[in-house]
């Protein structure tokens, strides 16, 4: 499963829309790299991706993930995932 976590919204943020839709677009060609070679005849059996990738844009951090891994913040001594 894909997903880009906040999606940033009003006029100013464009460019940061852009970053999230190439940080969601660069899983989704990993993801088909690695099932491509896991499809091919002799190909590695039980291969996966897991991935997650954080950016920063206009000051703000976008995630995008895919398989099981999570990223977590760490701030003032509290985790969100």
């Amino acid at each position: 499963m894909l997903g880009a976590e906040s999606s940033p919204s009003g006029p100013e943020s464009r460019k940061a829309q852009q970053f999230v839709r190439d940080l969601s677009r660069s899983l989704e060609v990993a993801n088909a790299a690695v099932h491509a070679e896991a499809r091919k005849e002799g190909g590695p059996r039980g291969m996966a991706t897991t991935a997650t990738l954080v950016g920063l844009s206009e000051r703000r951090a976008y995630a995008a993930q895919i398989g099981d891994s999570r990223a977590y913040l760490v701030r003032d001594g509290s985790i969100i995932r």
